[in-house]
């Protein structure tokens, strides 16, 4: 059965719609096109937590909340019928090197697939005693990730015509004193 209690304590406060909260002075340069690496990133928008309910699939975790894996090494999985959980998208910027300013694209979730990125980012960025619903108000905190591009499509609402894109997006976070900064001339991953 899978423990809602934990999620909603993370959120601390009933979510609001509303609109985004931007870092004030983040000169943000969407022109930069960011390879896979690892990067000291500065938090500077955060979109509103919204609320999700549907059937979904959850890993299943043993009594130490490890997720129990199949013999295939996959994990296993549960279908929960009617599930709530909150999702928020976030934006970074690239603090330093020569991706400085770049956009990297991010989200925050309290799925219980999603919950351990969620605090791995808020352990990483140094938000001890604060609640998800809080991250809001600190805008401006540094966070070192580990980024890879992704392509996904989606349907233009203004023109009906499907579009393709690649965003540079966070795959894990880490401690920024933990980044290894990469340039062109830096071998691969």
């Amino acid at each position: 059965m899978i423990d809602t209690k934990e999620r909603n304590n993370m959120l601390d406060t009933p979510l609001i719609e509303g609109t985004s909260n931007v870092l004030e002075g983040a000169e943000l340069d969407y022109s930069i096109e960011v390879p896979d690496g690892e990067y000291t990133l500065t938090l500077v928008k955060m979109y509103p937590w919204k609320e999700i309910t549907k059937d979904t699939r959850v890993n299943v975790r043993d009594e130490n909340n490890r997720v129990v894996r199949g013999k295939d090494g996959k994990p296993v999985q549960e279908e929960v019928k009617n599930l709530t959980w909150h999702m928020a998208n976030v934006v970074f910027m690239v603090e330093e090197g020569e991706y400085e300013r770049a956009v990297v694209h991010g989200s925050l979730s309290t799925h219980p697939n999603g919950m351990g990125q969620l605090k791995s980012f808020m352990y990483c960025a140094g938000l001890f005693g604060v609640s998800a619903n809080e991250i809001k108000d600190n805008l401006g905190v540094t966070v070192g990730a580990v980024v890879k591009n992704k392509t996904r499509s989606y349907t233009d609402t203004n023109t009906g015509l499907e579009k393709t894109i690649t965003e540079a997006t966070v795959y894990y976070y880490k401690k920024p004193e933990e980044v290894t900064i990469y340039s062109a001339d830096t071998p691969e991953l």
